[in-house]
């Protein structure tokens, strides 16, 4: 396997350990497990129907991403003043017009969140998308999951230093789980494969 350069898989390499989960070559239905929480049953991590990323303590924003500007918004639909560093990476970063969901994190170099750090500005805050709402003119929240993040992976650079693509495994969720309480990383999220935007997360801001 090529070492992977990923920000987040650094260190001992949790991608290393749950395959699938870094892809390192040439809101939706979904479900968060906390790593302090109680141990969810083997069945639910393991079904075919379901996709599992890990969960990054931080800001979840929308990333809306023109030719000239980027900005990011609350889900309270505010807009962030405060990363204008990481907004212009992004514009930079990303050739489309597009609309990303995700979270605004701060990670060490073992790939786990700190939000202190993001709250006290005390490190280089990332991006770290995990879905693709809008692209060059394309409406996709009605689209399935597993085929927004498969467009999505094909606009993030597979290096960059503001963002993050969030990868996901399938049926390694009870494994993945077990690495991050191992790692004491946040959690996991599993989301519906077939999945569109959940209807809490269909509006768009269009100002």
């Amino acid at each position: 396997m090529k070492r992977c350069h990923h920000p987040s898989w650094t260190g001992r390499g949790i991608c290393r350990r749950v395959p699938g989960l870094c892809d390192n070559k040439s809101h939706v239905h979904s479900a968060a497990y906390r790593a302090d929480a109680a141990r969810p049953s083997a069945s639910s991590l393991s079904h075919p129907d379901w996709l599992f990323e890990l969960k990054y303590d931080g800001f979840r924003a929308l990333a809306y991403v023109e030719r000239d500007s980027a900005r990011l918004v609350s889900r309270n639909g505010n807009t962030f003043t405060t990363f204008s560093d990481l907004c212009e990476n992004l514009r930079r970063t990303v050739p489309h017009q597009a609309v990303l969901d995700g979270e605004i994190a701060c990670l060490d170099g073992h790939g786990r969140s700190h939000f202190n750090r993001l709250l006290f500005r005390r490190g280089i805050p990332l991006f770290c998308a995990f879905d693709l709402l809008w692209l060059d003119g394309r409406d996709l929240r009605h689209v399935p999951l597993i085929r927004r993040k498969r467009v999505l992976r094909s606009i993030i650079p597979r290096r960059s230093s503001c963002l993050l693509f969030v990868n996901h495994v399938e049926r390694q969720g009870e494994r993945l789980f077990r690495l991050v309480c191992e790692e004491d990383l946040e959690g996991i999220v599993a989301k519906h494969r077939q999945s569109p935007v959940s209807p809490r997360h269909q509006r768009l801001d269009q100002s």
